[in-house]
């Protein structure tokens, strides 16, 4: 039997070079998480599969960091458990004096678009696992059940029976118990007719009710019982 020439093999065994040390990026999952220090391990979920048939399992790539979006004194990070998906990209240049100094650096070795060199974007699913979504027109932010919509025409919080609904013309509040706390001084008003409860200090406030441009009433309560904690005044 005639061996297959070796310059018929060249194009063969340069793409299996290539599909095994060059890489850009594949879905993975989460095997651990660090919050603090934002470094994940992760395991891709794709397989290498060879011109010849051949397939390889990637291994778990560990010290990959997580991209979260994040500024000077914000950002934006969630929970991540093993078995969350997401998208790995792979850097053109070697991370680790990067990711160990910060600033800019000389990569610390030549290797290109490696295993090694990591990034975890958290949010890539396959079409099988269901969007949270609940429409097309909402951001919606949640965590378990507890909803943040922001709407085309408002905002809403909802948690379990308790929801917060705010539109241009109003604020609604639903909820089986409200409290209300406030250190110094409380007041509502009502088309120029309202309340004001101002702590005096030494356990009593003052409750005043007015009406445009004028105090209605005046009169100083004691604090009883007090609140647990002295700089509180429950309203």
């Amino acid at each position: 039997m005639r061996r297959p020439k070796i310059s018929r093999q060249i194009p063969s065994i340069i793409r299996n070079a290539l599909a095994e040390q060059l890489h850009t990026a594949f879905p993975a999952t989460i095997e651990t998480y660090d919050f603090k220090t934002q470094k994940a391990s992760v395991l891709p979920v794709i397989r290498l599969l060879l011109e010849d048939g051949r397939e390889h399992h990637y291994p778990v790539i560990a010290e990959v960091p997580v991209v979260w979006p994040r500024g000077e004194n914000c950002s934006l990070t969630m929970p991540l458990r093993r078995g969350n998906g997401g998208l790995v990209v792979f850097s053109e240049q070697a991370l680790e004096n990067w990711l160990r100094r910060g600033g800019v650096q000389t990569p610390g070795a030549p290797r290109q678009f490696d295993l090694t060199d990591a990034i975890f974007i958290p949010g890539c699913y396959p079409f099988t696992t269901p969007s949270n979504a609940e429409n097309n027109d909402d951001v919606l932010l949640m965590h378990g059940d507890d909803k943040i919509r922001l709407k085309p025409d408002g905002i809403e919080m909802q948690r379990n029976a308790s929801r917060f609904a705010m539109t241009d013309t109003g604020i609604r509040l639903e909820c089986d118990t409200l409290e209300l706390y406030a250190r110094n001084v409380w007041k509502w008003d009502l088309d120029g007719y309202g309340e004001t409860r101002v702590a005096n200090g030494g356990g009593s406030y003052t409750f005043n009710t007015h009406t445009i441009g004028a105090t209605v009433n005046s009169v100083s309560f004691s604090i009883n019982p007090p609140e647990h904690d002295p700089e509180l005044v429950k309203l």
